[in-house]
């Protein structure tokens, strides 16, 4: 969603920054040519007179502007993936935490590694870690239990506590050799 946030924020500044230089540039032609008029004001001031605020178009206006905004409120409020799992360090058992994409990237070079995997891609969250692996011509179990194996021991070499279910899905990539 954060890229989402950031192209409505690329359009919204971008759109505040048209309309800012379009009032400098009309301010400035006024200033240097009274007799010209760069900004319709006439034609805003009798739309005034057109639409007032208990018209209907206005209203609808209104809540279509309040709808996109409480949505915009709701996304931000759904949660995000964490940026750290916690992990059980040392013999006093103090808590630290494992950055979520240090684990994902070092989860995914294992399960790449498991013989007959061409490649990995790996999504954590707090309860589960979700693993897809490239098989050429299909996968098989032996395939998926020696990833999930690979994943338990990363997760236990990291000591994320609580311990995240893990979840291997394989898909067919290339061709069996």
């Amino acid at each position: 969603m954060r890229w989402l946030n950031r192209v409505l924020a690329a359009i919204f500044g971008l759109a505040l920054a048209i309309a800012g230089g379009a009032v400098v540039w009309g301010a400035v032609a006024a200033v240097l040519e009274p007799s010209s008029r760069r900004i319709p004001y006439e034609g805003w001031i009798a739309s005034q007179d057109a639409y007032r605020w208990n018209s209907p178009e206005v209203l609808w206006m209104g809540a279509g502007l309040a709808a996109v905004g409480l949505l915009l409120v709701a996304l931000q409020l759904l949660p995000r993936r964490p940026s750290a799992l916690g992990a059980a360090f040392g013999e006093n058992g103090a808590r630290v935490e494992v950055d979520r994409t240090g684990l994902e990237q070092a989860l995914t070079r294992e399960a790449a590694g498991v013989e007959g995997v061409t490649g990995a891609k790996t999504r954590s969250r707090r309860r589960k870690v979700r693993t897809k692996v490239d098989v050429p011509g299909g996968g098989d179990r032996a395939t998926t239990e020696a990833v999930e194996g690979v994943l338990r021991s990363g997760l236990k070499r990291f000591r994320v506590k609580p311990s995240p279910r893990i979840a291997v899905s394989s898909r067919a990539r290339g061709r069996a050799r």
